[in-house]
């Protein structure tokens, strides 16, 4: 009996962490957002499991990186440890060494090989804090934008510009309490997550006209499809492909240029090939003719 005990406390053991990210924190990169978990994890003295290669890196999974500027009231996080531990240890080891603005708020343990968060990843749900006295017309302008059935944006995608139809990905759009008189308006918004056919709340933002008007944005929830609400808040039949969004009149992409290093190499070395190498006699022969 001790030697299983021992046996399972050494299994490898998958944590999954739902976070909120404040305002202190909205203007660091998904990149500096990845070290400050890293560098926490690390002052834990926890047993984290780490990747394999030249350069070893904690197991670590987001959901969706959080973009610059917004902040996040339910991000979703994965880590992984190299040994089971309590959860509650773990949590209460991990909140003393997280730095001001970033506050778990559950902690749970999920089977090592579950599916990754991004492959369930559906849609997320916004807040856009707008203010200006232009905003009286912010009503009709959503309802003109629900109306459309095609909404065209074109953004680089790849080096290539890539155009797409942005109203497929909305499911849902609406001011909150609207008030054409007050100092501050709040518009929520919920677009799909799907690979391929994301859409982003900075273009929705652009295409209603609010985009220098728009103070603050927050990711207030993340769907994910083992969830029992998510069908409906996006029902199956609602969820747009990459297909379905992308021009069909757009022209075709042009062909990845490959790469022939090995070719010129192979080239290169057939030239030296045929260049007469002199021998060390044939060299001094040289010099006294």
């Amino acid at each position: 009996m001790p030697d299983q005990e021992t046996g399972s406390q050494h299994e490898p053991q998958r944590l999954r962490v739902v976070y909120s990210r404040g305002e202190v924190l909205r203007f660091i990169s998904h990149k500096d957002e990845f070290r400050m978990w890293e560098r926490a994890l690390r002052r834990t003295m926890l047993p984290v499991a780490y990747k394999q290669g030249f350069n070893p890196q904690p197991h670590i999974q987001f959901a969706a990186p959080l973009a610059v500027g917004c902040c996040g009231r339910a991000e979703h996080m994965d880590f992984r440890l190299s040994e089971r531990m309590p959860v509650v240890q773990v949590e209460s080891r991990l909140k003393a060494k997280l730095p001001p603005g970033v506050s778990i708020r559950s902690m749970q343990e999920i089977p090592v090989k579950s599916q990754p968060l991004q492959g369930l990843l559906t849609g997320a749900d916004y807040r856009i804090r707008v203010v200006a006295p232009e905003t009286a017309t912010g009503p009709q302008a959503v309802q003109e934008f629900l109306a459309r059935g095609t909404v065209w944006r074109e953004r680089e995608r790849k080096g290539h510009p890539y155009r797409y139809n942005l109203r497929p990905l909305v499911h849902h759009l609406a001011w909150t309490g609207f008030d054409a008189t007050g100092p501050c308006h709040n518009l929520l918004l919920r677009v799909q997550m799907v690979e391929g056919a994301t859409g982003r709340p900075d273009e929705v933002v652009d295409e209603l006209g609010l985009s220098e008007h728009a103070l603050a944005l927050e990711r207030t929830r993340l769907y994910f499809a083992n969830e029992p609400d998510t069908d409906i808040a996006f029902p199956p039949d609602t969820l747009a492909s990459q297909a379905d969004v992308r021009d069909p009149h757009a022209p075709p992409r042009p062909p990845r240029r490959q790469r022939r290093r090995g070719r010129r190499r192979k080239q290169e070395g057939n030239v030296q090939a045929q260049q007469k190498v002199q021998s060390f006699s044939d060299k001094a022969a040289d010099e006294f003719r």
